[in-house]
């Protein structure tokens, strides 16, 4: 804290990703799992010939990370659906992930 002003001073950090994930994980099924400290999102691929799924990534997130990427997800989709329209989800896709995971 600067003690002149009280205020935190802000400061850059940069991200950087290592190019063995460079490609990313393409996922069209997750689960969300959780416990008093941590959530838990497994993200996986469904095949249309496949009986199971294969989880790409696993991530854990503390609580306030995970409030953090809810916001961000929110305005993220909320800016989408105003540049494209918006996003229908069905009945079957939007209880998809927890069918096959949970």
């Amino acid at each position: 804290m600067d003690e002149k002003d009280g205020k935190e001073k802000s400061r850059k950090i940069a991200m950087r990703i290592e190019p063995a994930l460079e490609g990313g994980v393409y996922t069209n099924v997750f689960s969300l799992l959780n416990s008093p400290h941590e959530f838990i999102l497994d993200f996986g691929l469904l095949l249309p010939t496949s009986n199971s799924v294969r989880i790409g990534a696993r991530i854990i997130l503390n609580p306030l990370i995970a409030k953090q990427l809810a916001i961000a997800l929110t305005e993220g989709v909320r800016n989408y659906e105003a540049k494209f329209g918006e996003i229908k989800i069905d009945r079957v896709s939007h209880n998809l992930g927890s069918q096959i995971l949970n």
